[in-house]
């Protein structure tokens, strides 16, 4: 957090929060972590270390979401670009901010080398490159990267029933809490 611009994000802020983390989820002990964040590029190198403290801790599962899909604009902006209102979902697609992509690939290669689970935002948002941007009369994102409510119903609904949720989320039904010495 050296380099955030959230002059409330500091080392000597964070440090402490994820200093109290562990022992919190070491309590709770749950089968299933999920990481879910806009991911910064800085904030990558941390992971696999945060990842080896819970599982030190926990035995928990792991799962990593990828950044959220954005806009480089409003969508109510994007509107305007478009003829027909459902021309929206066509092409945001191509009005997408592309230097996500590149966090994306990354986390995505970490969370494999790791090894854990990881779910790509983009293919949530936009599965086969086309965008849930407009759904009926009412926009998925309030701004080029928040989820409306409705945005939250659908992107939601097909993150849990995305195949690598279901799988960690019946798998830990069936799963003894580990046994975690102190």
């Amino acid at each position: 957090y050296t380099t955030h611009t959230n002059t409330n994000l500091t080392p000597t802020k964070c440090r402490p929060v994820h200093e109290r983390f562990i022992p919190v989820i070491r309590k709770r002990a749950p089968n299933l972590v999920i990481f879910s964040d806009q991911w910064r590029a800085e904030a990558l190198p941390y992971l696999e270390q945060t990842v080896v403290e819970i599982r030190q801790h926990t035995g928990a599962s792991v799962l990593v979401l990828g950044p959220n899909f954005e806009l480089r604009r409003d969508p109510r902006i994007l509107l305007r670009d478009v003829q027909n209102p459902s021309d929206i979902n066509n092409v945001a697609w191509a009005r997408r901010k592309k230097d996500r992509e590149k966090v994306a690939e990354s986390l995505r290669r970490i969370s494999e080398a790791i090894p854990v689970d990881y779910i790509s935002k983009f293919d949530i948002v936009c599965p086969q490159g086309r965008c849930d941007i407009l759904l009926q009369d009412q926009l998925s994102y309030s701004d080029g990267n928040h989820w409306t409510v409705k945005g939250m119903e659908l992107f939601g609904q097909r993150l849990v029933n995305h195949p690598v949720f279901v799988e960690l989320v019946t798998s830990g039904e069936n799963r003894q809490p580990p046994v975690v010495g102190d």
